[in-house]
């Protein structure tokens, strides 16, 4: 990816991307603070990437998890 032809908007997506595929399972709260993006854009970028992205509840637990499709196939064997 060149970075002079990446515009903010494609940049922050990207960003977010690779913080949920780095790091997920992970909350939009979790996004929001590694970004410092706030709370709405990081909503949007969530909003932009949902064919990308699955949502995971967790029992017990008040959050939505989110994790890149491709990755939650390695999560799925440890389904009981």
């Amino acid at each position: 990816m060149s970075l002079n032809v990446v515009n903010e908007v494609e940049a922050k997506e990207v960003l977010v991307k690779r913080h949920i595929t780095s790091f997920g399972p992970a909350t939009e709260n979790d996004a929001v603070w590694w970004t410092g993006f706030l709370k709405g854009e990081v909503r949007g970028i969530l909003e932009g990437l949902r064919d990308q992205i699955t949502q995971i509840e967790v029992p017990n637990m008040k959050d939505t998890y989110l994790n890149i499709k491709f990755r939650f196939k390695t999560f799925a064997i440890f389904k009981t």
